[in-house]
């Protein structure tokens, strides 16, 4: 059967309803994601076939679709229509079910091959329909539709356009002040609709629907909101019970993550007994490095401020201690980040003209002074002053 004669075969039915996060989706990262998000609105688009005869040899998955509406949208433009109007999302999800529901049908019957059967082939129109349809494309058929479905909405607009104007009848139920009262008014049915109604009826799916929509009847403006307001906090209820499995299952991470830090930490404390926990092991290289590297420093700032000793040294650089520039120089001791940084941006007081009222982080010394901060901040626990 060719794409045309499928299509002019089914019928197919729809129905629309409010799009909801799924209450069985909670594990689903794709709704997880959604739970810090406003409340979701917009609209599932459901098409379904009044054919019976025909629709029991489709495919099982080919029986009823459901389309969200952000999936649509798209088809929906790519057709002509406009997305915003939701006859036009109805129209394009029936011609996309039909596509689908023959492209389906299609690929179950290549399926179904066997080596004790021949492989089963395609006419050429059927063939080159299928490669169009497969491809994306939109079919001529399909293109026809939209024609006449924008022909018919003309017209439908023009001889609403055309009608008197019913006077507005404003409610006389005290309970819904101020809300007008509309009532439904239907033609008279073709040949075709009163056929297509009768095949829908055979159907337990169209009365399902029925069922389904007229519990959305309404009675004023003010049920609508009340309805709506519900429907938020239902959906506002789901997330926070998800929000709520996703704060256990973290808490649970951080008992977890506890334990084992507390584990880590005994176990260090017994390798380490004599030291704090966590902290790291000197490294003896880099002391050794740091301790030549200091000395050097320390002679050559003696040699450029033009000293002779520790306690000279003390005398010319403010905030300084004789004992320390002595333990540095003899190789008994490292300064600490802080302490040498503190001593470099303090002032020299004498020496040199050139140097007085400057920081000692000028003096021009071998290593700089500056390499030699950079170098102890590297140290794994310095030794002391």
């Amino acid at each position: 059967m060719t794409f045309v004669q499928f299509a002019q075969s089914i019928w197919p039915g729809w129905s629309t309803s409010i799009k909801f996060p799924p209450k069985d989706g909670l594990d689903d990262p794709r709704w997880i994601t959604s739970v810090w998000d406003s409340t979701e609105r917009g609209s599932v688009y459901g098409v379904y076939w009044c054919n019976s005869a025909l629709a029991k040899l489709l495919p099982a998955t080919a029986k009823r679709y459901k389309f969200d509406d952000d999936n649509l949208h798209p088809f929906t433009k790519k057709l002509g229509l406009n997305p915003a109007e939701n006859f036009d999302n109805i129209k394009a999800a029936q011609l996309q079910a039909t596509r689908d529901a023959w492209i389906a049908a299609i690929q179950e019957h290549f399926g179904q091959y066997s080596p004790t059967n021949e492989l089963p082939k395609l006419s050429p129109e059927t063939a080159t329909e299928y490669v169009l349809l497969t491809s994306g494309a939109i079919h001529p058929w399909m293109e026809n539709e939209v024609r006449r479905y924008l022909v018919r909405q003309n017209q439908k607009k023009l001889i609403e356009a055309n009608e008197p104007k019913m006077p507005v009848e404003m409610s006389s139920n005290p309970n819904w002040p101020n809300t007008q009262v509309i009532h439904a008014r239907s033609g008279e049915w073709t040949a075709r609709q009163q056929a297509e109604q009768e095949e829908k009826e055979k159907n337990i799916q169209y009365w399902l629907d029925l069922y389904y929509a007229e519990d959305g009847r309404w009675t004023s403006v003010y049920e609508i909101h009340a309805t709506d307001a519900q429907e938020d906090i239902d959906i506002a209820m789901q997330k926070i019970s998800a929000l709520q499995k996703i704060i256990e299952k973290q808490n649970a991470l951080i008992r977890k993550a506890g334990h084992v830090v507390r584990k880590n930490k005994q176990h260090e404390a017994s390798m380490r007994a004599s030291r704090k926990i966590g902290r790291p092991e000197k490294s003896i290289a880099r002391q050794n490095v740091a301790i030549r590297f200091t000395t050097q420093w320390v002679l050559s700032l003696q040699k450029e401020l033009n000293v002779n000793s520790c306690a000279q040294l003390e005398e010319l650089i403010l905030g300084s201690n004789q004992r320390n520039w002595r333990r540095w120089l003899n190789g008994e001791a490292v300064p600490t980040h802080k302490t040498l940084s503190n001593l470099l941006n303090e002032e020299i007081t004498s020496g040199p003209n050139q140097y007085i009222g400057k920081p000692l982080i000028q003096v021009q010394t071998t290593p700089a002074a500056g390499d030699l901060l950079k170098l102890v901040s590297q140290l794994n626990g310095s030794a002391g002053k």
